[in-house]
């Protein structure tokens, strides 16, 4: 017998009601993260391709979100 705590599927609350806005902020950082994880692979390939490397820190602001990644 399942219990409504049991749920954890990150669309529910620790009581197993469901919680949307919970979900909404999951799914925004997911989206954001995958962005951030496309642009740097961007960044390092095109060092390679044409024979640099990247060395030392770069400063990244997304500009829809204001959120800055250093």
């Amino acid at each position: 017998m399942a219990f409504l705590g049991d749920r954890n599927d990150g669309n529910h609350n620790e009581h197993g009601y469901p919680d949307p806005t919970a979900s909404a902020v999951i799914r925004k950082l997911s989206s954001e993260e995958y962005r951030l994880h496309k642009l740097l692979k961007v960044i390092f390939m095109s060092c390679e391709l044409a024979g640099f490397e990247l060395e030392g820190r770069i400063t990244l602001v997304d500009k829809r979100t204001g959120n800055k990644y250093d």
